[in-house]
């Protein structure tokens, strides 16, 4: 299968063709043809549950890194455990590492998932359809972008961010997806 068109989890909504993304993998999830794969659970991640109408991800092409300006900034950072092929839209095939992530910009949080496209070295950054206002949000945001990656087959697991300031940079130095901004 091959991407046509955004990832929209929510139940009984298509995507209409002016919104054909080519260069989203995942897009054939909304297909006609695709089933209601959002996960039967709830996460017990700090408590965190998934949405009854869950956050809709699209690639967001004019980002090609995932930008910080202070490393406290991050506040949490999930890796994937497993690697998964997924199909692109010139008809190849990519090996990725997932990252799903919050980080506060301008005192207010955000959440991103990042695919990092280990053989071309290359980032997808999905975004949700709107940000979260607020920590409430932001745990639902978060447990709906764990049901976006984990459909595709990968284990998240959380990243220890360290335990100073330094151990923090060099860890965050690291993430391929994230890019700190110099001010």
């Amino acid at each position: 299968m091959f991407a046509d068109s955004p990832v929209d989890f929510s139940p009984g909504e298509e995507a209409s063709s002016a919104e054909v993304d080519e260069t989203d993998p995942f897009a054939f999830l909304q297909s006609e043809d695709s089933h209601d794969f959002r996960s039967q659970h709830t996460y017990d991640r700090k408590d965190r549950k998934s949405s009854s109408e869950q956050a809709t991800f699209t690639i967001d092409t004019s980002k090609k890194c995932v930008d910080y300006l202070h490393p406290e900034d991050v506040l949490e950072i999930y890796k994937s455990l497993n690697r998964a092929r997924v199909a692109m839209g010139d008809n190849t095939t990519e090996t990725c590492d997932a990252f799903v992530f919050s980080l506060q910009e301008n005192g207010t949080p955000h959440v991103y998932i990042a695919l990092y496209l280990v053989d071309r070295k290359d980032i997808l950054v999905y975004v949700p359809e709107q940000q979260p206002a607020n920590d409430e949000d932001l745990a639902r945001v978060m447990a709906d972008g764990f049901d976006f990656i984990e459909i595709v087959g990968f284990l998240m697991d959380p990243m220890d961010l360290g335990h100073d300031a330094e151990s923090r940079r060099k860890i965050l130095g690291k993430v391929p997806v994230l890019q700190r901004i110099d001010h």
